[in-house]
């Protein structure tokens, strides 16, 4: 159609959209510098669309941004108007094929080409930038190549201002398979964002594959926006071989999950227009050999704890891969050795990554076997051959891979070649296809050097077998290093050929074995510090991760994949934070599975051990199982156990076996019905009997007692229960005291009703209840704490013979009540328990009920009456350890009264006299010293000291096995640690504290921890402090914890003084009346006056303010006078002087922070 009114005439439409058309017109006459009968491209927006003004505007927007753009990759527009179609838009036209379309026709572009497209289409972006736009629909689609083969970005009908207000902000285009990660997860893309989808322009078009979308995922699905968020992917090497380690690190850093680490469009079009001559280029290169790693893309588990196996591979292969005139590359054989899953892929990618940073790269192809035998014959090596030509697995060789291997091999060989790479062809070939597929990769390398790396080649075929066996006659003359994963557990498919060629392997001058162990607790540490924020107690999913893995890094990936995919992890990597409990992260699939396949394979005898052993469990030793079954045959036992190991199922370990994996026995285990686990634990119990005139080690006694219970043989454990528990109370093992102490009563209840005579005994339970009470308590558990002491409340004690007993009852109710902030009921108890202990002529027992008095009485404020029932429990105590604790009781309530000087020599004198204490019994009572002189130096400006002390006191009480008092020193030590500005460590020991108090109900820790994780937060500012500070203030208010509670307090109030100034000041109010009621430390009295302080100023109330803090410094001055040493002197008055400066005002920490250097 023709329109007077229009500088062209139209013809057939070329597209169309939900908002408008695009046609082709002819120019009817020379018009903007085009010559007449020139085609362009006339867009027009539909009558509807023209009505809506977000639409309108858009239009307009469009052709504002492409009227006079002079960027070669960016469509270039003419003029715009209305007509009787509406308002129109003419532009160039672009008359080559979509990008899309030309991919799926020639597959995978060559990397010249892509490179070329890059440096356009960046510079588009940035020429776009610089105007203060971003295209907003990135894509395949949306690129087209010109008349030379260039490649134009088209259609901008999404383009918006980089400060788009909200309304255009919600228009948001781009076609969901080229998102950024923030946009997949609902952030506003920016030109950060478009820097990513070129990325993935990029990686489609050198690859044929989309990075995010090659295991099938459609657009938009939710696996699709999953991994898009992530952003974890394959290097683009490792699909099509031949690509450059610079397009590798190129699009690495396009495609960094993190935008602030992207390059600008502008400094991306420069890489690619500059290439290997470019300075980004030369800074990435490793041109010494000792490059460290560098981040990688392909979403794997950092790269830990195999530094020295990565050092003994590069050392291995240096000549292989740095040959030269004079000294000609040689080739070089490894057998990499490992557990499946071990890591052996890892580390060959970490090897391969660093070999390409150095000049002259190698060519690097890996592949592996596959378990099952129903591929094709050399399929392994088929694969190879399809990554090196960038070839689908689904799809059959074209012109192109022809061209490409008629470089490499005589045309027979390529004529079987492309016959075997079409998946479809079932006949027969020209030449043998395991000599075509040796040549070609003995061609390979010829042309560079080449690392080859093949896994799992137990499960090889034959064919697969012969070609390796070809390569390595051929090494001598081969740049090629040859690197061979191995399971020794898995099963063969061709055991005498795999031993020929492994015999064959280790006759070359250049072979080496590398055997890779599990990766240990601190690997672990190491890759959980580096994956995941401070926010999550990371000591504790390091460990959890362990016990799950047992160092294996495939099950670690999968662990950590599925909480990822059930949405138990947020963030990305780096900064994960993870949204459970650890404990509640899941296992992994693949263990039972293949455990089940495993355990299916095994003869009828074998899994007949395998039962037997899940029983035994750490006693897997010949001459045992020979006791615990003896009429069974001896070799035909050890012929068993070697099977079992060469099948995986067992590792040796010195003089015994163990299973593999915990999992292993786990599984075994819950094959056995009820009735033959306790038969079995009954045979391996009697085996562990001691002869007569013998008497068991602890170690073997408590495996007696396992299996005695797992066999309900009642009368039998109790025999051996009460030595076993006086034993462990003497070392301190509380935990298997608690244990121990469930399995006796539990006998007992199972024998009321026999004749046994050990079931009336009275002394036996309460010998049992009073164990585990004592236990439970200090591990925190709480219910199991209560029914025991609801029991001892049932029975019936005679005051007049068992008055020990009875005070032990109430010593045990008032420690219960204590822990749960009843100190009125506690009071009575331990009056009452002292009476008892007099009685019974109990001197250390009374002392103790004396000390926890004091305890008490210091701890709501009564100090006068704390020091007076102190020295009672002094004047009692009638060993070196009952002197230690009456002393440290009075060493705390010397800190409450401010006379510092004085409590240190408390502490000191207590840790002298639990010198002479054996270490298990006095473990608790150091730690405890230790924390009262860190709270000392604390306050006395003795950071270093101080947390010295408090490292030496966590490390104590993690001895001791008293997990509540490890709980609160561990948060105490974070606080420590956050004095010295040491935020990361800060955040992961309070979060661990907090986590740990949690697990056990131990609301003190848990205050106390809150407290001290909302200090913390509250210094950045974050808003979870408001949660965690009213977290430890309602906590410390029902446990009666008051001092707690006036320092969150007014650590609330100062976050609510600008916000909310009525409820800041009532919060100040009622942290003073705390602290005249039940007082304060000297660092804590000063943050809590001095922020009623500012509150009142604030008020209005500047005379109450200053007249509190003239007290203050009168205060200050007195104790500072009363320090004998001139150096705590100093130090103190500098200290405190500097906190009451930071506590009256709102800005900054208000502990002060100080950075220590340490030698």
């Amino acid at each position: 159609m023709d329109s007077p009114a229009l500088p062209f005439s139209l013809h057939e439409e070329l597209g169309s959209g939900t908002s408008g058309k695009v046609r082709r017109a002819l120019l009817k006459s020379p018009w903007q510098g085009l010559a007449k009968g020139q085609s362009i491209a006339v867009k027009f927006l539909s009558a509807e669309a023209a009505r809506d003004p977000l639409l309108r505007r858009a239009f307009e927007r469009e052709a504002q941004v492409l009227m006079g753009q002079k960027s070669p990759g960016l469509l270039s527009g003419y003029a715009t108007g209305e007509g009787q179609e509406g308002p129109w838009l003419a532009m160039e036209l672009v008359q080559g094929p979509e990008l899309a379309a030309e991919l799926r026709r020639t597959g995978p572009f060559p990397e010249q080409e892509v490179r070329a497209m890059a440096s356009r289409l960046a510079g588009a972006l940035a020429a776009l930038e610089a105007r203060g736009y971003i295209h907003g629909d990135l894509s395949l689609k949306n690129v087209r190549l010109d008349g030379d083969g260039q490649a134009v970005l088209i259609d901008l009908g999404f383009v918006r201002p980089l400060d788009a207000d909200a309304e255009e902000r919600a228009r948001v285009g781009g076609s969901l398979a080229y998102l950024s990660p923030e946009e997949a997860r609902g952030k506003t893309g920016n030109a950060a964002s478009e820097v990513f989808s070129l990325g993935l322009l990029l990686f489609e078009l050198a690859t044929g594959e989309h990075p995010f979308l090659a295991t099938g995922a459609t657009p938009g699905s939710e696996e699709c926006l999953r991994r898009l968020a992530s952003a974890g992917f394959q290097a683009p090497s490792l699909l099509v071989a031949t690509l450059s380690p610079f397009f590798d690190l190129a699009l690495a850093e396009m495609l960094d999950p993190d935008p602030r680490r992207r390059p600008t469009a502008a400094e991306a079009r420069r890489r690619f227009r500059e290439q290997e001559d470019s300075a980004w280029w030369r800074s990435m290169q490793d041109l010494d050999g000792t490059g460290q790693s560098a981040r990688h893309t392909s979403g794997d588990l950092p790269f830990v704890g195999r530094e020295t196996s990565l050092a003994s591979l590069r050392a291995a292969t240096h000549a292989t891969l740095s040959g030269t005139d004079q000294a000609p590359a040689s080739g070089c054989v490894v057998e990499l050795v490992g557990a499946s899953g071990g890591g052996q892929s890892r580390l060959v990618l970490e090897f391969a990554h660093l070999a390409r940073r150095r000049p002259g790269p190698p060519l690097f192809l890996n592949g592996h076997c596959l378990e099952f035998e129903g591929a094709r014959p050399c399929e392994p090596i088929l694969a190879l051959a399809r990554r090196y030509l960038g070839l689908a697995s689904h799809k059959a060789a074209g012109p192109r891979e022809d061209a490409l291997l008629a470089e490499l091999l005589t045309p027979d060989e390529r004529d079987t070649l492309m016959t075997a790479l079409d998946p479809a062809f079932a006949g027969s070939f020209p030449l043998p296809v395991p000599h075509c597929l040796g040549q070609f990769l003995v061609a390979l390398s010829g042309r560079a050097p080449l690392v080859l790396f093949l896994d799992d080649i137990s499960w090889a075929d034959g064919g697969t077998l012969d070609v390796l066996a070809a390569l390595i006659e051929a090494l001598p003359g081969l740049a090629l290093l040859l690197i061979l994963g191995r399971c020794p557990e898995a099963r063969t498919h061709h055991p005498k050929s795999l031993a020929r060629l492994l015999q064959r392997a280790r006759k070359v001058n250049s072979y080496s074995c590398l055997e890779l162990e599990p990766l240990d607790q601190s690997d672990l540490d190491e890759l959980v510090d580096q994956l995941f924020s401070a926010a999550t107690a990371r000591r504790r999913l390091a460990q959890v991760l362990w016990k799950r893995s047992r160092g294996n890094p495939g099950l670690i990936s999968e662990i950590l994949r599925q909480a990822h995919e059930r949405g138990l992890t947020t963030g990305q990597p780096g900064a994960l934070t993870l949204t459970v409990h650890p404990g509640d992260l899941p296992l992994p699939g693949s263990l039972g599975d293949e455990i089940a396949a495993n355990y299916r394979r095994l003869e009828p005898l074998e899994r007949l051990w395998l039962r037997r052993l899940s029983v035994a469990g750490g006693l897997i030793q010949s001459a045992f199982l020979a006791r615990a079954w003896p009429r069974e045959d001896s070799a035909l036992l050890e012929q068993t156990l070697e099977h079992l190991t060469r099948a995986g199922w067992l590792s040796p370990l010195a003089d015994r076996y163990r299973f593999r994996r915990p999992a292993l026995r786990a599984a075994v285990y819950s094959t056995l019905s009820h009735d033959r686990r306790r038969s079995l634990h009954h045979e391996v119990a009697n085996a562990l009997a001691p002869a007569a005139g013998n008497e068991l080690t602890l170690a073997a006694a408590l495996q007696r007692a396992f299996h005695l219970h797992a066999a309900g043989a009642s009368a039998e454990l109790l025999r051996v229960l009460r030595p076993l528990l006086e034993e462990l109370l003497k070392r301190g093992q509380h935990r298997r005291v608690s244990t121990l102490a469930v399995w006796g009563v539990e006998a007992l209840e199972e024998l009321k009703s026999s004749s046994a005579k050990s079931a009336r005994h009275p002394s036996l339970a309460v010998g049992f209840l009073l164990a585990g009470a004592h236990a439970a308590d200090l591990l925190g558990q709480r219910q199991r704490q209560r029914s025991f002491l609801d029991q001892l409340a049932e029975l019936d004690l005679d005051p007049a013979t068992a008055p020990e007993e009875i005070g032990e009852v109430y010593l045990l109710h008032a420690r219960f009540s204590i822990s749960t902030g009843q100190y009125g009921p506690a009071r009575g108890m331990l009056r009452a328990a002292a009476e008892a202990f007099e009685r019974a002529g109990a001197r250390s027992l009374e002392s103790d009920a004396w000390r926890r008095l004091a305890a008490i009485h210091g701890h709501v404020g009564e100090l006068v009456a704390a020091r007076r029932v102190g020295k009672r429990a002094l004047a009692l105590a009638a060993d070196d350890y009952s002197r230690a604790q009456a002393e440290l009781a009075l060493g705390v309530v010397e800190l409450l009264e401010d006379r510092i000087e004085a409590s240190l020599h408390r502490a000191d004198r207590c840790l002298i006299l639990l010198r002479r204490v054996p270490g298990f019994v006095a473990a608790a009572a150091r730690a405890r010293a230790n924390s009262l002189r860190a709270r000392i130096y604390r306050g006395a400006g003795r950071p270093r000291r101080a947390l010295v002390s408090a490292q030496r006191a966590l490390r104590l009480a993690q001895q001791s096995g008293d997990l509540r008092l490890e709980i609160e020193l561990r948060a105490r030590l974070g606080c420590h640690l956050l004095d010295i500005d040491r935020v990361d460590a800060a955040t992961s020991t309070l979060r661990e504290a907090l986590l740990s108090a949690t697990e056990i109900e131990d609301r003190r820790g848990e205050a106390i921890a809150a407290l001290f994780l909302g200090l913390l937060l509250a210094e950045q500012d974050d808003p979870a402090a408001d949660r965690e500070l009213a977290r430890s203030t309602l906590l410390a208010r029902e446990l009666g914890l008051h001092r707690v509670r006036a320092v969150g307090l007014a650590l609330s109030a100062r976050r609510q003084c600008t916000g909310d100034a009525p409820r800041a000041l009532a919060a100040a109010t009622v942290a003073l009346e705390l602290l005249e009621q039940y007082g304060a430390e000297l660092i804590d009295r000063v943050v809590i006056l001095g922020t009623a302080a500012v509150i009142l100023e604030r008020q209005g109330q500047s005379t109450r303010a200053k007249e509190m803090v003239r007290a203050l410094r009168k205060r200050m001055a007195r104790e500072n006078a009363a320090i004998g040493s001139a150096l705590l002197k100093r130090r103190q008055r500098l200290a405190t002087t500097r906190l009451l400066e930071a506590a009256l005002t709102l800005d900054g920490p208000v502990y002060r922070r100080v950075r220590l250097e340490w030698t």
